[in-house]
């Protein structure tokens, strides 16, 4: 199976639908903590973390493609924690405007090769890392309203 140029055109629209929706939910206050009041996970960590991961995704995806040695990294949680904490004094601006930036240059590429090199690989990476992974933290945002909810709710 390969990602065709309509297929990735869809997924690119369905990529960019999730990162509006994304942008619109933390950029109404990118002070607000968007997992519950008692977590310190920011908005501007939020796009740290989908820009890493999307980094890591265009990585793997070049590396498959061009036959390129893959570059070594720590497990999920660790890794997470070690980006969390690096980027805990990034500025929302500068966060989403990285993420913009690495996923323009990730569609750029897979526009750039072959449909047949955009293998099953290729597009459970893609759409796992700017479509699913959003999907799952969107969950996380509604999570936390909830939580800030029940926090100041007057009974």
């Amino acid at each position: 199976m390969t990602i065709t140029d309509d297929a990735l055109d869809e997924l690119v629209r369905e990529a960019t639908a999730r990162r509006d929706r994304h942008a619109e939910t933390l950029g109404s206050d990118t002070s607000w903590r968007f997992r519950g009041p008692d977590d310190p996970f920011t908005a501007a960590q939020e796009w740290g973390h989908h820009w890493h991961w999307t980094d890591v995704s265009f990585t793997a995806t070049r590396a498959r493609i061009e036959r390129l040695p893959r570059r070594p990294r720590l497990e999920d949680d660790e890794q997470n924690a070690a980006w969390a904490a690096e980027d805990a004094a990034l500025v929302y601006e500068d966060a989403l405007a990285r993420y913009d930036a690495v996923l323009a240059e990730y569609v750029a590429y897979l526009r750039g090769v072959r449909p047949e090199q955009r293998d099953e690989a290729v597009a459970e990476w893609f759409a796992g890392t700017v479509v699913e992974h959003f999907d799952q933290h969107f969950g996380f945002l509604v999570e936390g309203a909830l939580l800030h909810e029940e926090a100041t709710w007057q009974r």
